[in-house]
């Protein structure tokens, strides 16, 4: 299991750009000029490090951007970002294609803090770069991740923590769970007593928020198999019948 992985749970929409006017232009700040007609928005870059500001109301990420370009100028793209009482920049980079045709990209700013600006560098060298709408969301993040998940014949040891500053109430295995705010709970969820291949889905049902369940599949080499054994020498393969 991943012990940095949060389900995404929401995306609510932050702002949706359609470039159809002036008003909806990123205004360009560094050797660069834009355009937008037709709901595209056309940057002009003229030297290695074009940048953007793309307008945004006060936000706290992480954030999800999407948007459709196309540009035969030399990528990658790269997004950047300012949070309040940190002079520090962090930014995310993104591979490019620059052979002139329309590409759907995607990317993800995982700042939790409010965001005091935020900009796009499209290109790395001089040319036409072009933008037809882009879709900037908030992702809300499940409050629990599982922190680790161990198994042997007879049991699997779950451990899952809450991300959130609330405490989080879960029923697993049965028995009901209550984590406090960056606590970690484990509990153990029985195997089942037959078969060489078991497999056990570890399901924690919390209060007020989806369910997180992960499968995991386990091997009983001194169990009774059924099913099908084939090879010879140091390699044997064993196929259950399910």
């Amino acid at each position: 299991v991943d012990p940095d992985f949060r389900t995404v749970i929401a995306r609510p929409l932050v702002a949706e750009i359609a470039f159809d006017g002036p008003k909806s232009l990123w205004p360009a700040l560094n050797q660069c000029s834009v355009s937008a007609s037709g709901g595209v928005l056309r940057v002009e870059s003229t030297g290695s490090d074009p940048y953007l500001r793309i307008p945004l109301p006060p936000v706290a990420g992480p954030l999800e951007v999407r948007w459709r370009m196309r540009t035969s100028s030399r990528g990658p793209a790269q997004f950047f970002w300012w949070t309040a009482g940190c002079p520090d920049f962090h930014s995310i980079t993104v591979e490019t294609l620059g052979d002139g045709q329309w590409h759907d990209y995607s990317a993800v700013c995982p700042e939790t803090r409010p965001l005091t600006s935020f900009r796009i560098d499209p290109s790395t060298a001089p040319g036409t770069v072009e933008i037809a709408g882009a879709r900037i969301a908030r992702r809300v993040l499940h409050p629990l991740r599982f922190e680790s998940l161990e198994a042997d014949g007879r049991r699997v040891r779950a451990a899952v923590r809450n991300e959130s500053a609330a405490p989080v109430a879960f029923t697993a295995a049965g028995r009901p769970y209550r984590a406090a705010p960056n606590e970690v709970v484990a509990f153990e969820v029985p195997v089942p007593a037959a078969g060489a291949f078991p497999s056990v889905t570890v399901d924690v049902r919390p209060e007020g928020f989806p369910p997180l369940a992960h499968t995991v599949h386990l091997h009983r080499p001194d169990a009774t198999f059924d099913g099908v054994e084939f090879g010879g020498g140091d390699l044997r393969v064993r196929v259950a019948r399910d």
